[in-house]
């Protein structure tokens, strides 16, 4: 039996690249109560449980930003995006998009193109672009 204090490691990191996010253990339902039950599952049941299910819940809207910032600046092309201009362009909130580039970043499936536009507060903002590698994450 997996005891609740191991289950974290278990459970694949959010920041992973973007097929790894896609594996079937997210595309599943959530398992009924009886399903979570020690006794038929591997899987914890109770308050752990519960988190589990939140972050899956997570990693697929987190999934879903991601794809959406990645398709944006891909579409700006070689203009690139700035974060400002992705969120107004998205309806996202900056909780939501810094995140999610972020992870881009990680990924390497966008960069800084090393130019600067200002911000609608007159501050320059990073233009990102998408790299080579993001025509092949898709």
């Amino acid at each position: 039996m997996i005891r609740e204090k191991d289950w974290p490691a278990m459970v694949p990191p959010i920041d992973r690249p973007l097929e790894l996010l896609l594996i079937r253990e997210y595309q599943q339902p959530a398992p009924s109560a009886s399903e979570k039950s020690p006794k038929n599952s591997m899987r914890p049941a109770g308050p752990m449980a519960t988190s589990i299910d939140a972050r899956y819940s997570v990693a697929g809207r987190a999934l879903d930003a991601r794809s959406r910032v990645l398709s944006y600046i891909e579409q700006r092309g070689s203009a690139g995006a700035t974060d400002e201009e992705v969120r107004v362009a998205l309806g996202m909130r900056v909780q939501t998009q810094t995140p999610r580039r972020g992870e881009l970043v990680k990924l390497g499936l966008i960069r800084d193109s090393g130019r600067r536009r200002p911000t609608s507060t007159g501050r320059a903002a990073v233009v990102w672009v998408a790299t080579p590698e993001a025509g092949h994450a898709r």
